[in-house]
This record gives C-alpha cells, sequence and structure tokens, in this order.
C-alpha cells in the first residue's frame, strides 16, 4: 500500500472510529434516559412525608362544608399550601375552586401533567419531571368532590428529585465525553505508531546509505521490500550507487589509460626528437659528406616531424573533440571517387615509407555526406596505426570498397599480426593501447582509432574492426540514394 493510501485511511479511521464509538454510547444512553412521562417511584423522604400529612388532612376534611361556605374552603387551600401544594377541585368535570396561580400553569405545561383526566376513588400519588400530584376523592351527600394537590418545583421535595435526575442524566454523558476522548487518544496514538514506524524504516535504511556513500563506500544497495513510493526511492539510491560506482571505475580506467597515453606520447615524441637531434648533429658535424647523403639525412629528419606533427595533431583534434568545438561540414560525395583520389594522393608518401596501397573499388557508385577533411583523418589514423604496428618492414595496405544494403563498407586492411579477440572491442577506446599483441613494442598515443570512430559516428556509421590474416578496420556509412 503507498504511503499516500496508508495516511488517508489512518486519517478516516482516527475519524471513522470515535465517530461510531460516540453514537454506539449515545444510542444506549437515549434508550436509558426514555422513560414515560410519569414517574411511579418518590426520590424524596420529605416530598413522601408533605403526601402523608396532606392524605391524612384530606381524609379528615368534610366535603359537604366544602360544597356550603367559602370559608371551609379557604381554611382547606391554607392548610393544603402549607404542607407545599396548590389545589384544584372538581365536581362532574367542573372546577368548584382552584388556587393554581400562573407559575403553576407553566410547570403543569413543562412537565406535560393533565389535570382533567379521570381521578380515581383511592388517593393516588404521581411524580412527573419537574412536579408531582396527589390527587383523590372526598366523598359528600351527592357526587364526590376531586382532588388535584400540585406539588410544585418551588418545594425541597422536587428539588432533591430533580437534582438527582439531572446527576443521572450528566452520569452517561460525562461517561460518553470521556470514553470518546480517550477511544480518540488510543486510536491516534496506535496510528501514527504504526505509521511512524513504517515511515521510518526506509528513511533509516536511506539514511544510513546515504552517510555511507558520503563515507566513499558504495559496496553495499539497500534492500527494502515495500511496495510503497519507498520502495523507488530506494531502487532510484541503488542506481544512483551503481552510476557512480561505473563513474569512478571509468574515471580510474580513463586515468590509467591518460598516464599510458602520457607515457606513449612521451615515447612518440622523444623517439624522432632523439633521431632528429642525431641526423642534425650529424649534419652540422660533417658526418654526410656527399650530397646524396646529407639529402638522405634531410628525408630522414622532415619524415620524423612529419611523424611529430600528426601526433600533436591527433592531440589537438582529440581535445576538440572532448570539449565538443569539433565542426563538420557535410557533402554529397561520390566514395569511389573520394577514394581513389585520396589514395593517389598519398600514394607517393606511403611509398617512401615502405607502404604500398592496393585499392579494389566496386562497380556500384555509392553516394554518401561526407565532411572530407574529417574522414582524411580517420584513413590517416587507421593507416598509421597500422604502419606502426606492421608485422615487418614491409607493409600492405588494401583498401576495399564494396556495397551492402543501404550502407557502404569501406575495408582497411594491413598485413600484420592481428589483434587477440579479447582487445578488438576495446580498440577505438580512448589512451587504449594493445602494444603486448604487436609484434613490436613502439608505443602510441591510442588517440587515432577513438578520433576515427568519434568521426564515423558524427557520419552516422559504425566502425569495427577484425582479425584476417591482419587486422582490418571495417567503415559502414549510409549510402544516398542516386537521384534520377
Amino acid at each position: 500500500m503507498t504511503i499516500k493510501k496508508r495516511l488517508f485511511y489512518s486519517n478516516l479511521l482516527m475519524v471513522f472510529v470515535p465517530l461510531l464509538v460516540i453514537f454506539i454510547v449515545m444510542g444506549v444512553f437515549q434508550n436509558s434516559i426514555k422513560r414515560p412521562d410519569l414517574l411511579q417511584t418518590s426520590t424524596s423522604k420529605e416530598l413522601n412525608e408533605s403526601f402523608v400529612k396532606l392524605q391524612d388532612f384530606i381524609t379528615d376534611t368534610d366535603g359537604d362544608r366544602l360544597l356550603e361556605g367559602s370559608e371551609y374552603r379557604v381554611s382547606f387551600l391554607n392548610t393544603a399550601g402549607e404542607y407545599g401544594f396548590h389545589i384544584q377541585a372538581t365536581q362532574n368535570t367542573d372546577i368548584l375552586f382552584s388556587n393554581l396561580d400562573s407559575n403553576d400553569t407553566t410547570i403543569i405545561e413543562n412537565s406535560g401533567i393533565t389535570l382533567d383526566q379521570q381521578v380515581p376513588d383511592f388517593p393516588v400519588v404521581t411524580h412527573y419531571i419537574g412536579a408531582s400530584t396527589f390527587t383523590c376523592a372526598i366523598p359528600t351527600g351527592n357526587e364526590p368532590i376531586y382532588i388535584t394537590a400540585l406539588y410544585s418545583e418551588s418545594s425541597a421535595g422536587i428539588e432533591i428529585l430533580e437534582k438527582d435526575l439531572t446527576l443521572s442524566a450528566l452520569q452517561p454523558f460525562t461517561i460518553i465525553l470521556l470514553l470518546s476522548v480517550i477511544i480518540i487518544i488510543i486510536v491516534n496514538v496506535v496510528l501514527s505508531s504504526r505509521m511512524v514506524v513504517k515511515i521510518m524504516v526506509p528513511v533509516n535504511k536511506l539514511q544510513d546509505s546515504a552517510e555511507r556513500v558520503k563515507q566513499g563506500d558504495l559496496s553495499e544497495n539497500i534492500h527494502y521490500s515495500g511496495k510503497d513510493e519507498f520502495s523507488q526511492v530506494c531502487d532510484s539510491f541503488n542506481e544512483i550507487q551503481e552510476h557512480l560506482r561505473d563513474n569512478i571505475n571509468k574515471n580510474i580506467i580513463h586515468e590509467q589509460r591518460q598516464r599510458e597515453m602520457i607515457a606513449g606520447i612521451s615515447h612518440d615524441l622523444r623517439t624522432p626528437l632523439t633521431s632528429i637531434k642525431s641526423y642534425v648533429k650529424g649534419l652540422k658535424d660533417g658526418v654526410a659528406q656527399t650530397e646524396k647523403k646529407r639529402q638522405s639525412y634531410l628525408d630522414i629528419i622532415y619524415l620524423k616531424t612529419g611523424e611529430m606533427e600528426f601526433l600533436i595533431e591527433n592531440l589537438f583534434q582529440f581535445a576538440k573533440l572532448e570539449t565538443g568545438s569539433v565542426p563538420f561540414h557535410f557533402q554529397r560525395i561520390c566514395l569511389n571517387q573520394y577514394l581513389t583520389t585520396y589514395l593517389d594522393t598519398h600514394n607517393d608518401d606511403y611509398k617512401m615509407r615502405g607502404v604500398s596501397l592496393i585499392f579494389h573499388d566496386t562497380p556500384q557508385k555509392l553516394t554518401s555526406k561526407v565532411d572530407q577533411n574529417q574522414m582524411n583523418k580517420v584513413f590517416e589514423n587507421i593507416m598509421e596505426n597500422s604502419i606502426k604496428y606492421a608485422a615487418d618492414n614491409q607493409v600492405t595496405i588494401t583498401v576495399t570498397l564494396q556495397a551492402s544494403n543501404e550502407s557502404a563498407i569501406i575495408c582497411v586492411k594491413d598485413n600484420g599480426s592481428g589483434v587477440p579477440v579479447e582487445y578488438l572491442p576495446k580498440l577505438f577506446e580512448s589512451f587504449y593501447r594493445v602494444d603486448n599483441a604487436r609484434s613490436n613494442s613502439t608505443g602510441g598515443s591510442g588517440l587515432g582509432l577513438s578520433i576515427a570512430k568519434y568521426v564515423i559516428e558524427k557520419h552516422n556509421g559504425k566502425i569495427y574492426a577484425e582479425n584476417d590474416n591482419g587486422l582490418a578496420v571495417i567503415i559502414e556509412l549510409p549510402v544516398e540514394k542516386e537521384e534520377l
């Protein structure tokens, strides 16, 4: 479950569970306080004593005198009032006399007392919410007089009764509040604790791993089996670690090859410089006494300076490649004509160095978009690589042009000893050199073939090497269709 859903459900439970408990308890409480309008139980000792006194008084009352004279009625009402009662007397549903005031009327309305209900022949005490009544019949020579005595809330007994009822009603309500608060606290603590644990487990793993990476230790990945957002974060962290490890390894290899390159460049520069210095000194000291010998010395010096120039040019181009500042100007050219012109132009120079060039053309005209200047450097680097690592002094380089589907295949093959298969994919990496795979240890910067790869890829082509009675470097370039 995702953290977003987990938080949503936790917050929902924090609200729903307490509300559910409140509703349940309120339902129980509502049922417990539901009671009929009439309460048949007296809860006050004083109230009971008043009813006993009133009953005794009414028992001794002469009903006929109540019908005859008003003075006796006044005395009757005063005596009942001393006991805390207000009286209403009826005969045949007609009110004979009453001392109920407006306050009594309000109490009757609020308490739900019905005064016109049929009064039984025996005395009855009835307790209402807020008041109590005493009803009885006083016999006369004719129809009995029905007495309804109202004991109002101003009496001590009713106050005690209401206090008891109020306390009994407040107790469940207080329990509801306390129970709700306790449940809310418990639910929140439990759910929050579970949520914190769920969140802190991956957070602690990430924190520990970040501290470990800070110390330079990239050897251990985070192992987290959750199915939430932290799973993606941990996977991304592991990928970052893997990427850092790869970069560190690449930097180590790069630095090592840079050191090898510096050593190779130093060797490649020192060798022609030493040779140039020796031949210049020979000319200066008059060792070359004949014109032919002096010319031979000058040719060698020129050749060595060319090698130095080629090396420096490669370094300069490699620096521009790394900064991405090498310009390309593509033109649609015929590859057949281009290769013929290039090999014819450089044939004499390579002959002077003991290199034989052979070109096998295809009868099919192949056209491609090429930057000729950059492509010239590709072939220079490939051929210089073949010459440098030749198996013997007589170097033969064979260039073949073929058509294959929508590509032009250019193969540059020498007659050297080739390269072990496991080293072939690495030949085009920067600073990579396989001196021990060739018959002589001439050093080298390891830049030529990496520059060739960069240029070919800019032409949307591919370059790779294989062994074929020597080293064969194969270039595939996209072919432009002939316009009709």
